[in-house]
């Protein structure tokens, strides 16, 4: 059984812990730009659960203590007579154990990979999300340096990984899925709460304006988020008077009014 659940941060992140308990961070909702990208990041979660590769690696930790602990103990031992040596053999006795788990977990994110392609073919999503999030991921990285977004720390993406991804979906049928409107509200809502209050309006009004928007409706309802926020109460009953034209799911802006008195 698999229980998810949102954690209110804006780093771009999710994590698999023991027990099929499977977290995303919101800052990875919104930089997602379809549902199909966030699901393929939650099937690949997925993959590491059914594929026991928590355990695995609890496991593999415990087997490397004794013998670290072993070698930084003669490394410690042979600092008394070679000074020069010793600290040469201290690191040594830490990188290695690091090495090796890190070489460890680079199997294991491809054996994830696989596994949440057919997890997210059969959920009926698109399989090309997978390639296209981790592809976009890399590519923003380079302006991070060394302040990388946790998953990428979390999570070992290298350029041969991608390209085994982007075999195993080409030869898959192709389909396009289209977003639910409970994703694009979601995703808006949280982008209304990111920043400063105004950038959201302006961000929000420029897409209505310009017309770049997937959803009206999202973008309307993201827009009424942030004037709730910048306090610009009848800006928002302009926007939720717009929603009630648009017709659709009321149940999301139905509490607007007790919110604003």
């Amino acid at each position: 059984d698999f229980e998810f659940f949102a954690e209110r941060d804006p780093a771009v992140n999710a994590f698999a812990l023991p027990g099929g308990f499977v977290g995303v961070n919101t800052g990875l909702i919104t930089t997602a730009e379809t549902e199909s990208e966030l699901a393929a990041v939650l099937a690949h979660e997925i993959g590491h659960v059914a594929l026991r590769h928590i355990a695995e690696t609890i496991g593999l930790q415990k087997q490397m203590e004794l013998p670290s602990m072993i070698a930084l103990a003669a490394a410690l031992l042979l600092g008394a007579s070679r000074p020069d040596l010793a600290a040469g053999a201290a690191v040594a006795a830490q990188g290695v154990p690091v090495q090796k788990q890190l070489a460890y977990s680079r199997d294991f994110e491809r054996e994830a990979d696989r596994m949440g392609i057919q997890v997210l073919e059969r959920s009926g999503y698109d399989v090309r999300g997978m390639a296209s999030f981790f592809e976009r991921l890399q590519n923003s990285s380079r302006l991070y340096e060394n302040n990388a977004p946790g998953y990428l720390r979390t999570h070992p993406l290298t350029t041969e990984r991608i390209a085994d991804m982007e075999n195993r979906i080409q030869a898959m049928p192709y389909h396009q899925v289209a977003d639910s409107l409970d994703f694009q509200l979601i995703r808006a809502k949280l982008r209304a709460q990111e920043g400063i209050p105004q950038d959201a309006v302006t961000e929000f009004e420029m897409q209505l304006n310009e017309h770049k928007f997937s959803s009206e409706t999202a973008a309307r309802y993201g827009l009424a988020q942030a004037f709730l926020r910048a306090k610009n109460y009848a800006g928002g009953e302009a926007q939720v008077a717009e929603l009630r034209r648009l017709k659709a799911a009321r149940r999301w802006w139905r509490p607007w009014r007790p919110i604003c008195a």
